[in-house]
């Protein structure tokens, strides 16, 4: 697994407990429509909600640890805004002030520092 594909991991992970919870929600809706109570298949659906969420967090914890050692802040900051925050490069040129171009150099940057790491 390449660095990009290691750090894209949690935004992959939200998007998943996303269309769950979507799901859950249109149960709901289906079981109020027939003027039931909570669907029997509920219980299921939010135990695995809750199992997502927790893998999820731990798997954000490792990213965040595996980022904050990275030694240049730049990167570090760069790489934060674009996996934990899921921002786009045209945001994060705005809230930082540098150009595309600079941005994707320190990108670059991160991903080789991060790459490193984990192949060690």
């Amino acid at each position: 697994m390449t660095a990009k594909e290691y750090l894209g991991q949690a935004k992959r992970a939200e998007a998943r407990i996303g269309a769950m919870l979507e799901r859950r929600q249109r149960y709901r809706g289906i079981a109020v429509k027939r003027g039931a109570g909570e669907a029997d298949g509920l219980a299921g659906l939010e135990a695995d909600i809750d199992r997502r969420i927790g893998e999820y967090v731990e798997l954000v914890r490792g990213i965040e640890a595996t980022i904050d050692r990275v030694r240049s802040e730049e990167c570090r900051e760069v790489l934060r805004y674009r996996y934990l925050n899921g921002w786009s490069w045209q945001v994060i040129a705005e809230r930082t002030h540098y150009s595309k171009d600079w941005l994707w150099r320190l990108h670059a940057r991160g991903l080789e520092a991060v790459e490193g790491e984990r192949t060690v």
